[in-house]
């Protein structure tokens, strides 16, 4: 009988904190300076992907003149090579 007693307890226990903890979730979610804050938080990534896109390209870019304008192809790989 205790025992009975005692598992209904730690059942009730259980979905209590299940419920505590999904509540605040929800209000985690729902609430107004979370979400803009994840969006801002996301936009700050994609210009950071943007930025580092973009110096690849410039390096890129470097690499192909040179490489264009001397014919070396040591400049394809050798971002430290002077010619």
């Amino acid at each position: 009988m205790l025992q009975t007693i005692l598992t209904v307890l730690w059942w009730l226990l259980i979905g209590l904190s299940v419920l505590s903890v999904s509540l605040w979730i929800y209000r985690m979610i729902t609430n107004k300076e979370f979400r803009d804050a994840e969006f801002e938080s996301a936009r700050k990534a994609q210009r950071e992907r943007e930025r580092k896109n973009e110096v690849r390209r410039n390096l890129e870019r470097k690499r192909l003149d040179n490489y264009y304008r001397t014919r070396n192809r040591r400049y394809l790989y050798d971002d430290d090579f002077k010619g």
